[in-house]
């Protein structure tokens, strides 16, 4: 098994010794740029992704994946070829863009050590960092059978000034760069106590919700990559949440225009939203129609692009306007001053907290029993949003409950939304469908129309399928195991 070493700069290979022989077989002088995305997802995975030499290298769990075949500027998991560069990024990095987070200039060079009969026992393989000059990392790969002479080379290296490695050379080119890879959450850190006045604890997560929010702005202007308007948008929606949610906390009417507020900018989004859901679908899509139906797709998301490129701009423009700015940096104040409390605002958050969660299942509960074979998707649409304000109310205030009673209905929850979301997609989408081939028919695009037929089709069985799922995802959230669990959502200190 490899041993991974490291010593201090100008450190050389120990000479030839008696027994064995020393020679350098390969080195040569390069530029490593490594990647990763601006939250660090790899970094913080245990991952790390390069490019060297003209070919990327990834590594994970231990082991090395290799592509020369994609270029350089490669930036997201579909630019690289199929294979299992392109199926690690994806399950490391999803639809997250890659940027260069640092530069390093390296000697690399790879020694062989020979017995006495001029037969390999042992490889060396030492990279130099040389911009900026640091530390020399060394990895000993014994061959099988010769773990004598990987012990001997270990105590020979070791009185040469190696030692155990402290770090990777990634972690050691980052060190001497000064660069800090920093942690990226969605989910604000929340430090108030069930006992916490129930306006302080709210404040407490609109304010680190707004920092998320903002945190993804660059993300959206410089239109790095879709996830930073995910984001955004997510916080929005949790702020608004959470503001009806806990009514009685702030006033009714400063409650009333701040959710006004919040969704009017949300709204300012939500058509870019809808064309990059559509973009990042295109594989999917492609794959529910038969091959000689596909081309008829291509124009479709070509004018898919070009007005997605027009909505970008106006965002960007949008979040450097000063009416935004005014907002996002006026809302902190707002929430702060006391004119602004309502009469719940001194109540016990744990206490409030726990009648809201138990009042929103069981108004799911309710919901879940009516329905039948004749339910409108509007009604399930209703029940949808239900569910994803009790989990924004789990997201802000589980923390406060026993984690075996509030993971477990989290979990069972996320299941609910998860087909609930998809179920919702596949209405929204056949509907959308059908709106542009109408508008394919009248301008005699019957290539276009017949592909958005296809999909109309594909996606119409798919939801009818769901609809069973779903209906069988509500039954087991709403069983009476859960039931005890929600009964039991007793703040921590109580």
């Amino acid at each position: 098994m490899p041993v991974s070493l490291v010593a201090a700069g100008g450190w050389t290979v120990p000479s030839s010794s008696p027994g064995w022989n020393v020679r350098c077989v390969a080195s040569r002088k390069s530029t490593l740029s490594l990647r990763d995305t601006h939250t660090w997802a790899l970094f913080f995975g245990g991952s790390a992704l390069g490019f060297e030499n003209g070919e990327w290298i990834g590594e994970t769990a231990g082991s090395l994946i290799r592509d020369a075949a994609t270029p350089a500027a490669a930036r997201c998991a579909s630019d690289f070829g199929e294979g299992r560069m392109r199926a690690f990024l994806a399950e490391a990095i999803g639809v997250r863009a890659l940027r260069e987070t640092a530069r390093a200039g390296l000697q690399r060079e790879l020694h062989e050590i020979l017995d006495g009969s001029d037969k390999v026992v042992l490889r060396l393989e030492v990279t130099r960092l040389t911009a900026p000059e640091g530390p020399v990392y060394i990895t000993l790969h014994p061959l099988l059978g010769y773990g004598a002479d990987a012990a001997r080379m270990l105590q020979i290296l070791g009185t040469s000034g190696c030692g155990p490695a402290p770090e990777t050379l990634i972690g050691g080119v980052y060190r001497l760069l000064g660069v800090q890879p920093l942690a990226y959450s969605a989910k604000p850190p929340l430090t108030f106590a069930p006992g916490s006045e129930a306006a302080a604890a709210v404040v407490e997560i609109l304010q680190g919700l707004l920092e998320v929010a903002r945190w993804n702005e660059f993300g959206i202007a410089g239109d790095v990559d879709t996830e930073f308007l995910h984001d955004f948008r997510v916080a929005l929606r949790k702020m608004r949440s959470v503001l009806s949610l806990t009514k009685g906390v702030f006033s009714g009417d400063a409650t009333t225009r701040w959710k006004k507020q919040l969704g009017d900018v949300c709204r300012k989004t939500n058509a870019l939203r809808d064309l990059d859901v559509q973009i990042l679908g295109r594989e999917d899509l492609c794959a529910m129609l038969p091959e000689e139906l596909r081309p008829g797709l291509d124009r479709f998301f070509e004018e898919s692009g070009n007005a997605r490129a027009v909505q970008a701009r106006k965002v960007a423009a949008y979040l450097k306007s000063k009416s935004y700015t005014a907002l996002v940096e006026t809302l902190p104040g707002e929430w702060e001053n006391p004119v602004y409390r309502g009469p719940a605002a001194a109540h016990p958050v744990g206490l409030m907290a726990s009648a809201r969660l138990q009042k929103r299942f069981q108004r799911i509960r309710k919901l879940q029993k009516s329905i039948t074979p004749e339910t409108t998707d509007s009604a399930i649409h209703a029940l949808r949003i239900e569910c994803k304000k009790m989990r924004y109310l789990l997201d802000s205030f589980g923390r406060l409950f026993p984690a075996d009673c509030a993971l477990p209905i989290a979990k069972s929850l996320a299941r609910v939304q998860n087909r609930l979301g998809r179920y919702n997609d596949t209405s929204v989408q056949q509907d959308h469908f059908l709106e542009r081939a109408h508008g394919c028919l009248e301008t005699g695009d019957c290539r276009m129309a017949l592909a958005l037929g296809g999909l109309i089709g594909s996606l119409h069985h798919e939801h009818t399928a769901l609809r069973k799922k779903v209906v069988e995802a509500l039954a087991a959230f709403c069983n009476r195991e859960h039931r005890a669990l929600v009964k039991s959502l007793i703040p921590l200190d109580q």
